[in-house]
């Protein structure tokens, strides 16, 4: 699978999944949603994998939270669809049947996760 922000390395039952947006200290915006619910759809497909960590690129922060940026370009509807829409991939993760750990490597910010 071919993906911009989103790298995931498979080795001995461990997907390691980056989100690599170090620019915007990988924030989240429509393409990074999408890529992080197709990888972890093929995780959850792939028999072999445990375990899935899930970390920052770069070596400021592990997310930023939504990308600010492209949300003060959306419309009310378009921006309720996006929070929405994370809300699913965030539910998609907490919901694997796959262990994940994520790991932690610098700020870490956004939105609450219920």
């Amino acid at each position: 699978m071919e993906t911009k922000y989103i790298h995931c390395e498979i080795e001995e039952g461990i997907a390691k999944v980056i989100i690599n947006r170090p620019e915007t200290l990988n924030a989240i915006d429509k393409d990074v949603l999408n890529e992080l619910e197709d990888t972890f759809t093929s995780i959850e497909r792939e028999d072999s994998v445990r375990v899935v960590i899930l970390t920052g690129g770069g070596d400021k922060a592990f997310v930023a939270g939504g990308d600010i940026a492209a949300m003060k370009e959306m419309n009310l509807i378009e921006g309720e669809k996006f929070v929405y829409r994370g809300q699913r991939v965030l539910s998609q993760i907490e919901n694997s049947s796959k262990v994940v750990i994520a790991a932690i490597n610098g700020y870490t910010l956004g939105g609450e996760w219920s």
